[in-house]
């Protein structure tokens, strides 16, 4: 691996770990920081999984499915982050906006639930095998198929938020908390 990809795995790491440990205390930041605060590290992760180590089509160096056992996430964890972040962010009609017609009311909560699944049981994993190349190859495939098209969905829907200052309805209507 060359110097400047392994450049990019670190990078590709930290902002993995800052934007997972961002989600796991939402529940502990206030609405317009939690929108502010996942909107920077969303970006962060994109930028640096755009620099991950190219993946050649086919399989990965080993064919062995590296994340089913050793990750401590599931879709059960995935289900309940997007509950929570739902709860947290609100539903919102801007969801129209950047989803179409069909647009559900937990997209965004979904989107941000699903980078958060795959980066976590890619550090999970990361932590716990010395398989590095067929993690890096998991993520970069994921990233390509999959994460990176809820991230750039929910970039978007948070720069609605923010061309609105990231409004807090709960503050609008003179409801407190």
């Amino acid at each position: 691996m060359s110097g400047e990809s392994i450049v990019g795995v670190e990078a590709f790491l930290l902002a993995s770990q800052e934007y997972c440990a961002f989600i796991e205390r939402a529940d502990q930041i206030s609405r317009s920081e939690l929108l502010h605060g996942v909107h920077c590290r969303l970006a962060d992760v994109y930028a640096a999984g755009l620099r991950l180590p190219e993946v050649r089509s086919g399989l990965p160096p080993s064919v062995e499915n590296t994340s089913a056992a050793a990750s401590s996430w599931g879709n059960s964890g995935e289900i309940a982050l997007a509950t929570q972040l739902k709860r947290i962010i609100r539903d919102v009609d801007l969801t129209k906006e950047v989803y179409g017609e069909e647009a559900l009311p937990d997209r965004l909560s979904d989107d941000l639930a699903s980078v958060y699944s795959e980066l976590k049981e890619g550090l999970d994993l990361w932590n716990a095998r010395d398989q590095k190349g067929e993690i890096l190859w998991e993520w970069s495939f994921a990233f390509i198929h999959h994460w990176a098209q809820h991230a750039t969905s929910g970039m978007r829907l948070l720069w609605l938020f923010m061309t609105l200052g990231y409004p807090d309805p709960e503050l609008e209507s003179g409801a407190g908390p």
